[in-house]
């Protein structure tokens, strides 16, 4: 009898567990329909909102929706009206990261241009003023001239052109101001470089004359304080270019005198 019972105890053990786990699956599966059913619920509602410019309500539903509706139609499009209620909330950042979610999973979906466009015009928004350190406006800067690779005449081909310029103009704000602090503090033959760079990596930044100007007076204190002859064809030239480039400028009676000291 013993014998008998040890022999067929694991038998019904794994029978039994393999009841439980059949039960266990069946709830899962009902779990889990029921999980989509009110994803999908859920996903109306928060489109009825966003319809109704109930931003932040229609956020709060598609975060909740959004892991009910993994691999479903409407996934993207969860993302998509997400990602305009977080730039309607201001919550920009967070916006650009659901568009550019998107744009990366969903290449192919309709709604994918107007995402790439989206992620760098909202990283432009948050681009901190040009004393501040300026990672967004560069990661802004990356998704537009990747917008603009990818659709060279997409739908905001115009409005992307002008958010980088915009983009470019502050970072050579940025660099010209650490240009220019060199200058100010008196290290003239780091700030004589440091604006020659400037020159020739933003030729149209509105900075260049200024920048321009800079860069020979720092050539000049060099020069005066070395005495090298070697240096005066340089400066010279230097003072050239500005006065064929800005013969009007305030600067021009200037640059003359410089110039005509270094020759001599």
């Amino acid at each position: 009898m013993t014998a008998h019972h040890l022999a067929i105890r694991p038998v019904y053990k794994l029978h039994s567990l393999g009841l439980f786990v059949a039960f266990l699956w069946g709830c899962a599966v009902q779990n889990t329909s029921s999980t989509g059913q009110n994803a999908s619920t859920m996903y109306q509602q928060a489109l009825s909102h966003y319809e109704a410019q109930r931003y932040r309500e229609a956020l709060r539903l598609f975060d909740e929706a959004l892991p009910g509706l993994k691999g479903k139609k409407e996934e993207a499009s969860a993302y998509f009206y997400s990602a305009f209620c977080r730039y309607e909330c201001g919550q920009y950042v967070h916006a650009a990261e659901d568009f550019g979610y998107l744009a990366k999973v969903f290449p192919k979906d309709a709604r994918s241009e107007q995402s790439l466009y989206m992620q760098g015009h909202v990283l432009s928004i948050s681009s901190p003023d040009f004393r501040l350190d300026q990672t967004l406006t560069h990661e802004a800067v990356s998704c537009l001239k990747l917008y603009l690779d990818t659709y060279p005449e997409g739908t905001y081909t115009r409005e992307a052109e002008i958010d980088l310029k915009h983009m470019q103009a502050k970072l050579a704000t940025k660099a010209f101001a650490n240009a220019k602090l060199y200058y100010v503090m008196g290290y003239f033959q780091a700030a004589a470089a440091r604006l020659t760079h400037f020159v020739d990596a933003h030729a149209d930044a509105v900075e260049i004359p200024e920048a321009m100007y800079l860069r020979i007076l720092a050539q000049d204190k060099l020069l005066q304080a070395s005495h090298c002859p070697d240096d005066k064809p340089h400066l010279c030239a230097m003072c050239d270019d500005f006065l064929k480039a800005y013969p009007q400028s305030d600067h021009t009676a200037e640059i003359q005198n410089i110039r005509a000291r270094a020759k001599d």
